[in-house]
């Protein structure tokens, strides 16, 4: 009986703690700024994330790419989302992109989408949104500038601020969203 317990407890005990937040290995990072965004993940509830074993090419950067799926106090949402990181060299900071799919929607109302997603663009100078029309979807955009030193701050801000944008435009453009 003693046996039991102690079994059942240490499962319980490693069950709530996989259950607080989990993130991909930062061993497992190429990058140290990637690592260091997984370490710093790790401690924030609710978050969820798994480095991605491929490495994504967009122009001349080469991005390490980090799922993550979040949901807890920051949102009323979950929130699912990529954010990708280069490394820094002599000549270039690193870039950290953020991407996330807001809504999908029906191509008849592509027409008042656009008109919407214009008017918010229009207003705002950090996140960009922008339409899809091969998938019929909202997607929005992040994209900084870092270099080592402050890579942990501004990669953590801007997942906060990342989240809450896109909890709005989703609020806004909720109306159209076909997957709700």
């Amino acid at each position: 009986m003693k046996k039991t317990r102690s079994l059942l407890a240490l499962t319980l005990t490693l069950l709530l703690l996989l259950s607080i937040g989990t993130c991909a290995f930062a061993e497992d990072a190429k990058f140290a700024s990637t690592k260091q965004y997984l370490d710093d993940m790790a401690q924030l509830p609710g978050a969820t994330c798994t480095l991605e074993s491929d490495m994504l090419t967009i122009g001349n950067s080469t991005y390490e790419h980090v799922k993550v799926d979040y949901e807890g106090e920051l949102s009323k949402y979950k929130s699912h989302f990529d954010v990708c990181f280069t490394e820094e060299t002599e000549d270039m900071p690193i870039e950290i992109l953020m991407s996330m799919t807001v809504i999908h929607f029906d191509p008849e109302k592509l027409a008042d989408v656009l008109s919407e997603i214009n008017a918010i663009n229009a207003s705002t100078t950090t996140i960009k949104l922008y339409v899809d029309t091969d998938k019929n979807a909202v997607m929005a955009e992040f994209y900084l500038l870092a270099t080592s030193a402050s890579v942990q701050d501004i990669s953590l801000l801007s997942t906060g601020i990342f989240i809450g944008f896109t909890d709005q435009i989703y609020e806004i453009l909720s109306k159209y969203d076909i997957d709700s």
